[in-house]
């Protein structure tokens, strides 16, 4: 059986928060300084989970964290920004943290 995206959405935003909160002043979601991608640090579930907050409206978006972590849509395999953290961001960030994307 397939799930939907909406269902696990849903999943997320209802069990991640449920975990030991990270802010996004605790992680730096993901640093693609968007013009220096050989100096990336490794990106992982936190972020992950820090996007995920912040996309569904949980956590409120820095100026910092929006320059990190708008990372989609991916056009070329780079991050191209849109002007906001939302679900497409979460889904490339939790495929950059699983090996999926590189850039």
């Amino acid at each position: 059986m397939k799930s939907s995206p909406a269902v696990f959405l849903v999943i997320c935003v209802l069990v991640l928060p449920a975990w030991a909160p990270v802010s996004a002043s605790d992680r730096g979601i993901v640093n693609t300084s968007h013009s220096a991608y050989a100096k990336l640090r490794s990106v992982d579930m936190d972020d992950v989970r820090v996007a995920l907050r912040m996309a569904s409206g949980v956590d409120l978006v820095s100026s910092s964290a929006l320059s990190q972590g708008d990372v989609a849509p991916l056009v070329g395999g780079v991050p191209l920004s849109d002007g906001v953290i939302d679900i497409g961001d979460v889904v490339v960030i939790l495929r950059k943290a699983k090996g999926l994307v590189t850039w």
